[in-house]
């Protein structure tokens, strides 16, 4: 990319793949920009668990976006979907009780202070009861974002919603990964 009212050239390194079937199947990437002489941003990949409450009809199969806000920007917003899901069953997510966890790359944002999370559904069955979220630095802390928030169009609830930053935890174990019986059963 050139700047306009500088004619300096800024190239933005990619080095893999930005498709849905090739590489880690990511379709949005963050290039960090590299000026001569400046080593650029560094990418750190941050792991997210959300958590669905165990309340009827918790469940949606809209599709939910998050977006990381630290003190250094933002990560944009992302989509978490099958193409950055770490479950084995990549199908199955925000169900009832569960925990899904997803990746997203960015460069580093520093500390993670709020993050703002989603989704597109519009029908009474989009509904979805967030329990809450980590957010995990690889080689990092872990923040923990309380919700307890139905977001929800249909209900006259939010669609989208801002939680501040609850906690930050050393452990890399959030201990919340059982399966129950009724974890086949979609609300």
């Amino acid at each position: 990319i050139s700047m306009s009212n500088t004619s300096v050239m800024v190239p933005f390194p990619c080095s893999t793949y930005i498709s849905p079937n090739k590489g880690d199947k990511q379709c949005v990437r963050e290039l960090p920009a590299t000026r001569p002489g400046e080593a650029p941003l560094p990418m750190k990949k941050y792991e997210i668990h959300c958590k669905t409450g165990n309340e009827r009809f918790a469940s949606t199969k809209a599709n939910v976006e998050i977006m990381l806000i630290g003190e250094r920007g933002t990560s944009g917003v992302r989509l978490l979907g099958t193409h950055n899901c770490l479950d084995k069953d990549r199908k199955v997510q925000f169900r009832k009780g569960r925990t899904a966890r997803f990746f997203i790359e960015a460069v580093d944002l520093g500390k993670i202070k709020k993050i703002e999370v989603g989704h597109d559904g519009e029908r009474k069955q989009d509904g979805w009861y967030l329990q809450h979220i980590l957010v995990k630095e690889n080689d990092g802390p872990t923040y923990f974002f309380s919700g307890d928030i139905w977001i929800c169009k249909y209900r006259g609830d939010v669609t989208t919603c801002q939680l501040d930053r609850s906690g930050i935890f050393d452990d890399s174990d959030d201990g919340e990964d059982e399966e129950t019986d009724d974890d086949n059963d979609y609300d």
